[in-house]
């Protein structure tokens, strides 16, 4: 009598090789019994193909056994290249990035942000001279070289990052004089300056007191500047909320973000809300979705080779 063996069912989840060499750190995954997959030379440089046993009606011929250990992924993935920071991070060779400022919630900001890029940041502080410029860029380049002057180690890189609220009903005052207009008239001055504007139509009230933050970020590194940008619309609320932001966070409210993350006109239901909440009212998190400063950052890395 004559019995047929059993079909070898065909492998349902594909396996990707994702190194091409042996670490032992990195533990396999194999194949269970119900769900076979067949091993070829092809995991060494890639993704496998099934071994025609499979489909053969022979006797069952178990997967053979690993003579190397590789890293496994049970279901497809793609692998990014590593980049040149990511290489650096790997070597335990830290990038460090001087930030100058006087203000310790941009320094966590900047922290926050650059930590995914295996880059760490210390705050730089010196007399720096503020130039009387009416463009963010202008001052944020003023700064830089001068902070240049106090670079220690030239792998270092140096940071400045010049924001300011820009009021439309003020013609864009405080603008850049954010800082001084801070200091003498403070956030109470400004929702004085623009009290006679209201409206109990929320979407006419917001289009009276429209504002925005904009930021300019500039990275020196190897003798080399690079500007990035970023703006976040929003509107001036009626009063001062109280929390952990600074600046003229507690008496601004951002625009609300459509599914993408971009600002969507007053009116509109956007996908992410404060809901009427202001910018020092609201966790980091929450923040860093409108920041103005994150944007100019996003900008400013999206131009450096080494961060690519």
């Amino acid at each position: 009598m004559v019995v047929n063996a059993p079909k070898i069912p065909v492998p349902k989840n594909k396996v990707n090789s994702l190194l091409p060499f042996p670490l032992e750190k990195y533990a396999s995954i194999t194949p269970n019994i119900s769900d076979p997959t067949a091993f070829t030379a092809n995991v060494a440089c890639g993704e496998p193909n099934h071994s025609l046993i499979a489909n053969l009606r022979h006797a069952p011929i178990a997967p053979p056994s690993a003579t190397t250990i590789y890293g496994f992924m049970k279901y497809p993935k793609i692998t990014p290249s590593i980049n040149h920071t990511q290489v650096l991070s790997i070597l335990g060779v830290i990038m460090r990035l001087l930030f100058l400022t006087t203000n310790l919630g941009k320094v966590a900001e900047a922290r926050n942000f650059f930590q995914r890029y295996g880059i760490s940041v210390d705050q730089l502080e010196f007399d720096a001279v503020e130039p009387q410029a009416s463009e963010l860029e202008v001052v944020a380049m003023s700064k830089i070289e001068q902070a240049a002057a106090f670079l220690q180690d030239s792998e270092d890189m140096i940071l400045v990052e010049d924001a300011g609220l820009f009021v439309d009903s003020l013609d864009g005052f405080p603008g850049v004089y954010s800082s001084y207009a801070l200091e003498t008239i403070g956030n109470h001055g400004i929702l004085k300056l623009i009290g006679h504007l209201k409206s109990e139509d929320l979407v006419i009230d917001s289009n009276l007191r429209r504002a925005e933050f904009r930021a300019v970020a500039a990275l020196y590194k190897d003798g080399e500047i690079t500007i990035g940008e970023g703006v976040c619309p929003g509107r001036i609320s009626h009063d001062v909320g109280e929390g952990e932001g600074f600046g003229f966070d507690p008496i601004f409210i951002p625009a609300d973000l459509d599914i993408d993350g971009e600002p969507i006109p007053f009116g509109e239901m956007g996908h992410t809300s404060t809901h009427g909440r202001q910018f020092g009212v609201i966790p980091l998190e929450q923040k860093q979705l409108y920041s103005h400063r994150k944007r100019a950052l996003l900008s400013l890395v999206s131009k450096l080779d080494f961060l690519g």
